[in-house]
């Protein structure tokens, strides 16, 4: 993997340091791994083109935009009334 080992030598890293048991706790470090890692599992899981990430962000554009869309009906409503 690197000069300083292969495979074995970075399986027995994560079981010495206990790194697997440490994300199940709920912890500081569960939350870091769920952010560090959450975008990766995602396109895993879903796949980009099966509603992954892409979809995902279309789906927030959207909602973006008519709150956008929302905001400026509101304001000038309140602009019309000055």
């Amino acid at each position: 993997m690197d000069g300083l080992g292969g495979v074995e030598e970075a399986v027995a890293f994560v079981e010495e340091m206990g790194l697997v048991g440490k994300g199940r706790s709920g912890g500081v470090y569960g939350k870091l791994k769920g952010v560090m890692w959450g975008e990766t599992v995602g396109l895993l899981e879903g796949g980009i083109g099966e509603g992954g990430k892409d979809g995902e962000e279309e789906r927030r554009g959207v909602e973006m935009r008519k709150r956008v869309e929302e905001w400026e009906r509101g304001n000038r409503v309140r602009m019309a009334k000055l």
